[in-house]
C-alpha cells in the first residue's frame, strides 16, 4: 500500500512539472508575440530610438561600454566589418552632405588635435616619400629599357601598329591590315591572337623585339 502511495505521488509530481512547463511554454509564446507587436509599432521603435540616444549622449559610461561593444564586434567579425565599409562607402559617394560633414569633421580633427596632425603629416610625408623611390627606379629602369635598340624599335612598333609574321614563309609585315591586303586573307587578327588556328592555310603569329628591330631596319 505504501509503494502504490508512493508511485502515486510521484505520478502526480510528474503530472504537476508538466502542467507547470506547459503553462510557462504557452506563457513565453504569449509574451514573445506582444513582444513582436509592440517591437513593430514604429512609435515605439522611435520612443526608443530616442531614449538610446538621449542616453548616448547625456552618459559618459553608456557611452564608453557602447564603444566598447562595437569596437569588438567589428575586431571579432569580418561579415560586420565588410557590411560597415560598404555602407560607409555607398553613403560617401551618394550623399553630399555626408561627404561635407566628413570632410569639415576631418579638418576640424587635422586643426584642433596636435597628435592627429602630427600623424597625417608623418603619413604623407612617408607616402611621397616612398612614391618617389618609385619614380625614381621606374625612371632608372626605362631608361635602361630604352638604352637597347631592340626595345625601342618594339616600343615603336607596339605604339604604331603590331606587326606580324607569316611562319610558313618569313615575310613581316607591318600590321595585320597590311598582311590581309597583301596576302588577300581575311581574319589574320584571330589567327594571330590564337581564335583561328590558321588563316588562309598559314599560320600568323604577332613579330618579337628582334624581328621588329630587323624590319625597322
Amino acid at each position: 500500500f505504501l509503494q502504490f502511495r508512493i508511485k502515486s505521488r510521484k505520478r502526480m509530481e510528474l503530472k504537476l512539472q508538466l502542467e507547470l512547463q506547459l503553462v510557462m511554454f504557452h506563457g513565453l509564446q504569449m509574451l514573445n508575440l506582444r513582444i513582436m507587436k509592440v517591437i513593430q509599432d514604429p512609435d515605439y521603435r522611435e520612443r526608443v530610438s530616442k531614449g538610446i540616444l538621449a542616453a548616448y549622449e547625456h552618459d559618459p559610461d553608456y557611452r564608453e561600454r557602447v564603444r566598447k561593444g562595437v569596437k569588438a564586434a567589428y575586431e571579432k567579425d569580418p561579415d560586420l566589418r565588410e557590411r560597415v565599409g560598404k555602407g560607409i562607402k555607398a553613403t560617401y559617394e551618394n550623399d553630399p552632405s555626408y561627404r561635407d560633414r566628413v570632410s569639415k569633421a576631418l579638418i576640424h580633427m587635422h586643426e584642433n588635435n596636435y597628435e592627429l596632425s602630427k600623424k597625417m603629416q608623418d603619413y604623407h610625408r612617408k607616402y611621397n616619400q616612398l612614391h618617389a623611390e618609385k619614380r625614381e627606379k621606374h625612371s632608372r629602369w626605362m631608361k635602361e629599357y630604352l638604352s637597347k635598340p631592340e626595345n625601342r624599335a618594339f616600343l615603336e612598333c607596339s605604339h604604331k601598329a603590331k606587326p606580324v609574321v607569316c611562319v610558313e614563309t618569313g615575310v613581316i609585315y607591318p600590321s595585320q591590315c597590311a598582311a590581309e591586303k597583301a596576302s588577300g586573307f581575311r581574319g589574320v587578327h584571330k589567327a594571330c591572337t590564337g581564335e583561328h588556328h590558321t588563316c588562309g592555310g598559314y599560320h600568323w603569329r604577332y613579330a618579337d623585339k628582334g624581328e621588329c628591330s630587323s624590319f625597322l631596319g
